[in-house]
């Protein structure tokens, strides 16, 4: 046992228990924590907060306040309380473990449920029988497994600990004759993540607009927020245009909210940027801190990897551990620009920064009433403000464009979506790590590069937040990939008939096809067709269809450039790697891959401006610059 355990082995609580036992164990305090700064037993209230290291825990889990329960109880629940953290559970046969800082306040919000549970059934806890205690376990009938566990562990916590309580109990134990599924019911094979996905119709344009503030709205941000300050309200006329328009992201309508625009939702939406681009948990985004962004860079100084070190909470690791995430370019100009922010409201509130944790990224400005700066769980409340502050920023848009095409250009593309029954997405942090799972996984390899992504040690344990194969994960992929290359043909169909052209080799055959389908249909501007029958017209064209980068394969061996390589004939794919797309039959491209062969062009002009090429190194680029800029001046052709 523990030491404070030892020391009163011999006598019940209530009867004499040295008060100045430390509250939390030491396995859960840093090194060097001052032990005259921590709470001790004999406190009315317990400050958990040096045993919690998770920076994403609530206020209210950080302390204890005896005074707010009952009287008759207070007693029981603070000697629980203290047991469920510093009790040598291992002394036991028992399959419980001792309770974390962060845990103890709703443990003692359990246990006091079931006190008035007992209470209500006129038994007292020296009475109680098994009958009872299956009555307060039909409580939790339906809830989730993990929650039937908690619950059973009450009663037997109570009698584990029963000889430090000044309480009466049974000599046995709760349960004793029976298995584990009798107590708990069935327990359910979960082999998926139960987290919702997100919609990609809600999520991508909920990506745009937190992109939209990192990238356009910032400057913006910064002289509403100085402006504020100086009580100056300048107007928002000269605000930067939504891409792709002329239209002001925002307007002078919302004048009052121009300080919450500032200290909410740019916040917010630097961390969906980072939440969502690294498939990082809440809890290890809500630990970033300054200068937590890495950049690994070649002998040219280019940066060629982009990383965030933070703390990793793990079962093993109670006090977390540092680990490094590769992320995207995106998520380092997010937390460089909230950096800013931070930089800028040091300057004009340095009291927000008289608090623990003050360096940290993801944090609170306002409506502050206790020392802890991290956001915690109000992070799913801001979440949601912010769709709702986007979606008012995009209908405010829509109503001041002046032509159409600006007003159908927002609507597709910031304009978010209800969900169920007219109401918006339910957002909940877990969301981005589950959706990015999802999209990670459908890609080829992405099981793989999923399960190194998120430190996990089996693909499967990836599958379960992607999907698992034992509920159909590899099938729903297959289903999703089906309906994307349905979506593509129809696209690409779409934009033959209003008059578009395919590049590539195969573009040509595609667009005749394309064109005979819609003679057989009828398919004329201002006409409407059966679309299941031009789904089924176009069937044969979506039968062999491999995504790439650059281009689309159709793929058929008998004409594939890149099996007529060395060791690939019995290949039955596209080997990408060795694809020739301005010459292979199988091969076409169009507007969709526009993007990419831009930033290709321009990573190959990066190249060739570097000193000290050999003539044949700038030769050879010089032949991939022409590719590249030949293959875009077609892909802008074909849009």
């Amino acid at each position: 046992m523990t030491d404070g355990v030892t020391e009163v082995a011999a006598a019940k609580l209530g009867l004499k228990i040295d008060p100045s036992l430390p509250v939390i164990p030491k396995n859960y305090l840093d090194p060097g924590e001052p032990a005259d700064q921590l709470s001790i037993k004999g406190d009315k209230e317990w400050d958990l907060t040096p045993g919690i290291a998770r920076t994403n825990v609530p206020t209210h889990d950080r302390k204890v306040r005896f005074e707010d329960y009952p009287i008759e109880y207070a007693e029981l629940i603070w000697a629980y309380s203290w047991l469920c953290m510093n009790f040598d559970h291992s002394c036991v046969a028992t399959n419980l473990a001792a309770v974390p800082p962060a845990r103890v306040r709703r443990e003692a919000k359990r246990l006091l449920r079931y006190l008035r549970f007992m209470k209500n059934r006129g038994v007292g806890l020296a009475n109680i029988r098994d009958s009872d205690n299956d009555a307060w376990m039909a409580l939790f009938r339906g809830q989730s497994h993990p929650s039937r566990v908690r619950a059973s562990s009450v009663p037997k916590r109570l009698h584990i600990y029963r000889d430090y309580l000044d309480v009466d109990m049974p000599a046995e134990g709760p349960w004793r004759d029976r298995e584990a599924n009798e107590v708990l019911g069935k327990r359910e094979q979960t082999f998926v993540n139960t987290t919702n996905r997100v919609p990609r119709s809600i999520m991508d344009p909920m990506l745009r607009w937190a992109l939209l503030y990192v990238d356009v709205a910032f400057e913006d941000v910064l002289r509403i927020a100085r402006g504020d300050r100086a009580s100056v309200i300048r107007p928002t006329t000269g605000c930067a245009c939504i891409p792709g328009t002329n239209v002001s992201w925002r307007s002078d309508k919302h004048r009052d909210r121009f300080r919450y625009e500032q200290i909410h939702l740019f916040v917010t939406a630097a961390y969906i940027v980072t939440a969502y681009l690294s498939g990082m948990r809440d809890c290890e985004v809500q630990a970033i801190r300054r200068g937590s962004a890495r950049v690994k860079r070649d002998e040219e100084g280019n940066p060629y990897r982009h990383s965030i070190v933070s703390m990793a909470f793990k079962r093993q690791h109670v006090r977390g551990v540092i680990e490094e995430w590769v992320v995207l370019p995106e998520v380092h100009r997010a937390l460089e620009r909230v950096e800013k922010i931070s930089d800028l409201m040091r300057e004009l509130e340095p009291r927000f920064f008289e608090w623990p944790d003050s360096d940290l990224l993801f944090r609170r400005y306002s409506n502050v009433r206790t020392s802890v700066a991290a956001i915690t769980i109000q992070i799913n409340q801001w979440l949601r403000a912010f769709e709702k502050h986007a979606t008012l920023l995009a209908s405010d848009a829509i109503a001041r464009a002046k032509t159409k095409k600006e007003r159908e250009h927002i609507a597709r593309n910031y304009l978010i979506p209800v969900h169920d029954y007219g109401r918006p997405w339910n957002w909940i942090s877990r969301n981005f790590r589950r959706t990015i799972a999802w999209y990670i996984a459908t890609e080829p390899f992405g099981v793989v590069a999923g399960k190194r992504q998120f430190g996990h040690v089996q693909e499967t344990t990836f599958q379960g937040y992607a999907g698992s194969w034992k509920a159909g994960f590899r099938d729903e992929i297959e289903v999703a990939r089906q309906i994307g290359k349905t979506r593509d043909i129809v696209e690409m169909y779409a934009h033959v008939r209003n008059g578009g052209t395919l590049g590539g080799p195969k573009g040509k055959e595609l667009a005749d096809e394309f064109r005979a389908v819609a003679a057989k249909l009828g398919d004329l501007p201002g006409q409407v067709v059966d679309e299941k029958r031009l789904l089924g017209m176009l069937k044969n064209a979506t039968r062999e269809i491999y995504p790439g980068l650059l281009n689309d394969c159709y793929f058929d061996r008998a004409t594939a450039l890149c099996l007529h390589r060395p060791g690939l004939k019995g290949r039955d794919k596209p080997y990408f790697a060795q694809c020739d797309w301005e010459k292979c039959p199988n091969s076409c491209f169009w507007g969709k891959h526009r993007a990419a062969f831009q930033s290709s062009l321009e990573h190959a002009q990066s190249l060739r401006k570097r000193p000290k090429l050999s003539k044949n190194q700038r030769t050879a680029l010089d032949v991939v610059i022409a590719k590249y800029r030949s293959s875009l001046s077609r892909a802008e052709h074909a849009c």
